[in-house]
């Protein structure tokens, strides 16, 4: 079964991964950015690190920069680089990723694609799933040297906080601002991530078993 994958963020990278463990699928993840994984789009937290973990860990085995635990608040990555791993082992399972490439959804099972040259060519395939999103939120992240009121400490000693976009409160000595594709907290984080690819992956494969 042939898929494509519109948008190389998260949710995409993890659903894939889940196809992949369940079937023999032949995914392409179609992404309009330069580069998987940077600019940084959403928080390294995850919360329920007990029931995710392990999943991650199944998938990359050695991570570029290992995730910390940080207090009661949960297991600390580093985005950017958690979501490179994960695109770097895809590709190791027989996956494909195409970057710098604009999509044009014709049908469910069909797609124009623009690379960055300006050459246009379709894909033809068995489904097509938009994971693909906006940047529009409320949201800002902040990367800084200074422990904020609150937040957690990454791997590299950086503190990573979230707060509201219109906030004069934000901690001294920034070093990266982060954007987010939510409006909350909870939304933010890796868990949600996980709960919405799980929730498709789950769907995708009752639907493939009935035909």
């Amino acid at each position: 079964m042939r898929i494509a994958i519109i948008g190389g963020n998260l949710n995409a990278l993890l659903l894939s991964h889940m196809l992949l463990d369940n079937d023999d699928f032949e995914i392409c993840i179609f992404e309009e950015r330069a580069e998987i994984g940077f600019p940084i789009i959403g928080s390294g937290l995850l919360i329920n690190h007990d029931q995710w973990f392990k999943l991650i860990n199944s998938w990359i085995p050695n991570m570029t920069i290992k995730s910390n635990i940080f207090n009661d608040t949960g297991m600390v990555f580093h985005r950017g680089w958690l979501e490179k791993d994960l695109s770097h082992s895809f590709i190791s399972r027989g996956g494909k990723i195409k970057v710098r490439t604009i999509v044009d959804i014709l049908s469910h099972t069909s797609l124009s694609l623009q690379g960055a040259g300006g050459r246009e060519i379709s894909w033809e395939g068995d489904m097509v799933i938009d994971c693909s999103t906006s940047i529009v939120s409320s949201l800002i992240g902040i990367l800084s040297t200074t422990q904020p009121s609150s937040g957690w400490q990454r791997s590299d000693h950086l503190w990573e906080s979230w707060h509201s976009s219109d906030s004069s409160n934000l901690p001294e000595n920034v070093v990266e601002m982060i954007s987010s594709m939510s409006d909350n907290f909870e939304n933010n984080t890796i868990d949600h991530a996980f709960k919405q690819s799980n929730k498709l992956c789950n769907s995708i494969l009752k639907g493939n078993d009935k035909e």
